[in-house]
């Protein structure tokens, strides 16, 4: 597999024929199989028993459940493939600092919202994404949304 955990192992000719089968399932917004993306993950294959992680960009695709039942398909009609256990998880990658700004401390991820106009309803939209974002993505105890109106800015930070 390209550059991925399993790509470092040899692959058995179980794990080789589902890993072939997982070629497949196309992700409909980037138009690319899962494993040519890198998302399957950890898969092993034993005596008819097979499992592996779906690794997604965002806990909050729309496709997630799709490509969930589009590999658990593809891979039970491989043959010798009697059990198909898939996990469903997300890795979230921060993209680099822009133009030598510095990061602020404990804050991971920034959403900020902003307009050319004045009177559009960026304090609204940003109040409603600081409500709406918890109730979306799985958010970890131990943060705090911090709103800024002022700003216009989202942030999810650390206590």
């Amino acid at each position: 597999m390209e550059n991925d955990s399993n790509s470092s192992k040899d692959l058995t000719p179980l794990e080789q024929s589902v890993l072939d089968a997982l070629r497949f399932v196309k992700d409909p917004d980037l138009h690319r199989d899962i494993v040519t993306l890198d998302f399957v993950k950890d898969l092993h294959a034993d005596q008819g028993k097979v499992s592996f992680t779906i690794e997604l960009t965002t806990p909050a695709c729309p496709a997630k459940k799709q490509l969930e039942e589009q590999a658990r398909e593809v891979v039970s009609r491989v043959k010798g493939v009697q059990e198909v256990n898939v996990r469903m998880s997300s890795k979230v990658t921060s993209g680099p600092s822009s133009s030598g700004k510095q990061d602020i401390a404990g804050v991971k991820n920034i959403v900020a919202v902003g307009s050319g106009k004045g009177g559009v309803g960026k304090s609204t939209v940003t109040v409603n994404l600081a409500v709406a974002l918890p109730r979306l993505v799985r958010i970890s105890s131990d943060s705090k949304v911090f709103v800024s109106t002022r700003a216009g800015i989202v942030s999810l930070v650390p206590l």
